[in-house]
């Protein structure tokens, strides 16, 4: 009995640590999403030719700012559209897009909005 008890104890332990894995992973898949590029004159452009995705990694590692200059610089873009995120750890900023606000614009509309900013 005792056995027993250790033995669905054991398998409790690994299946809480596979789910957590699991979500981690997710949640890391999740904040993928697709690429965003950065002009010289400071435009910022989703990548041509993918499928439109609510998050989009913009990398800022060629910027030579501080942190919390890049989260300046970045979330006073701050749209009810388009929300920035930076991540100063990975250097990146998380560009993103509120696609359910405008279901009918296209990459190109999203670009246009976006050189706006």
């Amino acid at each position: 009995m005792q056995t027993k008890f250790k033995f669905l104890k054991y398998l409790l332990c690994i299946a809480i640590l596979s789910g957590w894995h699991i979500s981690a992973q997710a949640q890391s898949a999740a904040m993928a999403g697709g690429k965003a590029s950065m002009s010289k004159e400071g435009k910022i452009a989703l990548q041509q030719g993918q499928a439109l995705q609510y998050n989009n990694v913009l990398d800022v590692s060629h910027l030579s700012l501080s942190e919390s200059a890049t989260s300046n610089l970045f979330t006073r873009k701050n749209t009810d559209l388009v929300t920035f995120q930076p991540d100063a750890a990975k250097k990146v900023v998380y560009v993103q897009i509120e696609l359910r606000a405008r279901p009918t614009w296209t990459l190109e509309d999203w670009n246009a909005y976006l050189a706006k900013l």
